[in-house]
């Protein structure tokens, strides 16, 4: 197994409840190689959420490691994990955050923005990208007036927008109906693909999971192939 991936081991996390503690997460190991796409299902409450944000570094694990080509992401800083997880992770969600006050386009440019990256540089990478999912006609419309399938497409334009090494979706057509979901679904995979990108997708949706080369079913804690 190469160090090139997004690797968990022995991840646990604990949520404190009163004078009780879940466990949520019990001794997760699980890879993830560059342009590998796996997917993990289970039951609403299951921790897929939770998975999904200690291997994005968006949660610190109760006890375990995540690392990102080699390096231990919790061995860093603050300041320097989140400059890793900028520049090599994108992220797609259920809701697609996108800022009301702001075009497609603008809001597409984000990461590069955030990374220093010239305005009209960013905006023209971002138009590409739009182009690429098919929302030419609508570069400078804001989100209200995108469609939710609209909406979501350029969500993912922002998480694919500065070519991060690994893609973590958390139930990215969760809250879109049937055919939009089968829409950006295909949307999704295909862009990834196209860029080589590793793909870590969690989902209730069994169809949208049967597309990864590998699922998981996540229960109890742990993970089990599916």
């Amino acid at each position: 197994m190469s160090n090139a991936g997004l690797k968990a081991g022995g991840v646990h996390k604990d949520f404190p409840s009163g004078e009780v503690t879940l466990n949520v997460l019990r001794g997760i190991d699980l890879a993830v190689e560059a342009g590998e796409s796996v997917s993990i299902v289970g039951s609403s409450g299951a921790g897929k959420s939770t998975l999904l944000h200690v291997l994005g570094t968006l949660d610190v694990p109760t006890a375990g490691s995540v690392t990102l080509g080699g390096t231990d992401m919790f061995s860093l800083d603050d300041t320097a994990r989140s400059a890793v997880r900028n520049k090599r992770l994108g992220f797609v969600f259920q809701f697609h955050y996108l800022l009301a006050e702001f075009s497609a386009v603008e809001n597409a440019s984000m990461p590069l923005r955030i990374m220093g990256v010239e305005p009209d540089e960013a905006d023209r990478k971002a138009t590409e990208m739009l182009i690429e999912l098919g929302l030419g006609e609508r570069l400078h419309h804001r989100p209200a007036q995108l469609s939710g399938g609209e909406q979501q497409r350029v969500a993912v334009a922002r998480a694919l927008v500065h070519e991060p090494d690994f893609v973590l979706a958390d139930e990215p057509t969760g809250n879109l109906d049937s055919e939009n979901s089968r829409m950006v679904a295909g949307i999704l995979f295909g862009a990834i693909k196209r860029r080589k990108a590793g793909f870590l997708l969690v989902t209730h949706d069994e169809s949208m999971a049967e597309q990864a080369e590998k699922s998981y079913l996540l229960k109890e804690g742990r993970l089990f192939p599916y």
